[in-house]
């Protein structure tokens, strides 16, 4: 399939489909996904609905999809109002994550999965301190250092899953920084990657939780010196209208009726899930954030 987050959707799994019945594909044939998480998410979901599912394996190539999308059962393509539209839950029957693969991995690509990275260690606070001694390693992909980000990582969130499979509860806090991130992610045309989009609504988030619920300065200092370390975004581009990312916001999967769900933090390590933030608000920390 082609490369990147443009071919997400439903014509490539058409295409995929019509491929697998030339193929004699049947109900006991496995479907391998090797690539980073755009191939992991659309093979899963092509899986999860081929005659009514087929065996699944995972074997992620990229540091974002080694630590975040290749575990957890979501699959999911896109629509032309925002990501991962249509999904199912669908668990691989295995996941292989060589580390290396990463060193195929262009700087960019490279540095789309610290994003992620960065999210857990907000949500663990022992990971937290463990990311900053260790972040000029990981940025210098040291074979050590990788091994046990991507491990811990794991870990993190294979706990969380394991409680709250279908995201109905406590699951919700992985979606820490997610909620502008992919309203950046598609205002930007999907020109800004996952990644460095997630990083953005991070910092966003951080700011947030600083006005509304007391998260403490020094915490939102600590974070974006880290996020600086890992060389990602902390500003919105200037070109970006806060309104229409509010606008994106509207048609995102976690919303509750007219409640969109935020995943705030009240210092490094508690997080919780917001029950909705003020329009006005979200504008004035969006524009604050631009560069």
């Amino acid at each position: 399939m082609p490369a990147g987050e443009g071919a997400k959707n439903m014509e490539t799994v058409l295409t995929v489909a019509g491929r697998l019945l030339e193929l004699g594909a049947d109900r006991n044939t496995p479907l391998i996904a090797l690539g980073g998480g755009v191939v992991g998410d659309l093979a899963g979901f092509v899986a999860s609905i081929y005659m009514r599912s087929v065996p699944f394996l995972n074997i992620p190539t990229t540091l974002l999809a080694q630590v975040d999308s290749c575990l957890g059962g979501k699959t999911a393509v896109d629509l032309p109002a925002g990501k991962n539209l249509l999904g199912t839950f669908y668990q691989p029957k295995a996941v292989f994550a060589d580390l290396k693969f990463l060193e195929t991995l262009p700087a960019g690509d490279f540095r789309n999965g610290l994003g992620e990275i960065v999210k857990y260690a907000l949500l663990d606070a022992e990971f937290f301190s463990e990311l900053e001694a260790s972040a000029d390693g990981l940025r210098r992909g040291d074979q050590a250092v990788l091994g046990n980000v991507v491990e811990r990582s794991i870990w993190i969130k294979k706990g969380i899953v394991e409680m709250d499979e279908h995201d109905q509860g406590i699951r919700r806090i992985l979606n820490l920084g997610h909620t502008v991130g992919h309203a950046i992610e598609a205002e930007s045309g999907f020109a800004i990657a996952h990644g460095e989009a997630v990083g953005m609504g991070i910092a966003a988030a951080i700011r947030l939780s600083e006005r509304l619920h007391g998260f403490p300065a020094a915490d939102r200092r600590r974070t974006e010196a880290l996020m600086d370390r890992a060389d990602l975004p902390v500003k919105i581009p200037a070109a970006m209208r806060a309104e229409a990312l509010v606008g994106r916001l509207s048609a995102d999967k976690k919303k509750e009726g007219r409640s969109v769900r935020f995943v705030m933090l009240r210092r490094i390590g508690l997080p919780f899930v917001n029950g909705g933030i003020a329009e006005d608000v979200l504008i004035e920390t969006i524009e604050e954030m631009k560069r």
